[in-house]
């Protein structure tokens, strides 16, 4: 199996990680919060790890790790304050994953405008996905003194959203066998 599928795979494993782990904060949003805090901490740890490796890998168009980067330092050290300091990390928790999910959302956006000049047909599910979690991390961000069980809902809404969209994401944008890659078309 090749780097680059493998990364894929892996990738797509953790973002199906990412949307269980929405669903359920969605169902039960009285989870424990500590549990949740360090539970959230170790997938950010592993899943920042699979991005930054993912950025090295050439994929036909390089759209679906192009930020990643930036965002996997960024889940590291998230997910390692999550998991040292829970106590101080849960009074603003929202707040902080409101700001990651919004960056990671802005980063889709622009990944969806390259993807619909690079000619491919499902760019506009890339878009939704990240303006309806743009929304969401705006709640979390500026009105996080809501119900906590109203917040677990959005959290986790918002964790499903992602890792669809990460899903989606890479499914439509990773080839492992490419012709062109983007500097090919400038």
């Amino acid at each position: 199996m090749s780097f680059i599928k493998r990364m894929k795979y892996i990738y797509l494993m953790m973002s199906s990680m990412i949307t269980v782990l929405g669903i359920y904060m969605f169902i039960e949003p009285d989870i424990s919060s500590l549990l949740l805090c360090k539970s959230c901490g170790i997938i950010l740890i592993v899943f920042g790890i699979v991005r930054i490796f993912c950025y090295f890998i050439d994929d036909q168009y390089d759209l679906a790790f192009q930020f990643d980067l930036l965002l996997g330092i960024t889940s590291i050290i998230v997910g390692t304050l999550m998991i040292i300091r829970p106590d101080h990390i849960l009074t603003i928790l929202p707040i902080i994953l409101g700001i990651f999910v919004l960056i990671d959302a802005l980063s889709k956006i622009q990944t969806s405008i390259d993807a619909k000049q690079f000619g491919l047909k499902n760019w506009w599910i890339i878009l939704l996905l990240a303006i309806i979690n743009s929304i969401f991390a705006f709640i979390l961000i500026f009105d996080p003194l809501k119900s906590s069980l109203f917040i677990m809902r959005i959290m986790g809404l918002m964790m499903m959203l992602d890792g669809i969209g990460n899903i989606n994401l890479v499914t439509y944008t990773v080839k492992e066998n490419y012709i062109k890659r983007r500097s090919d078309y400038e």
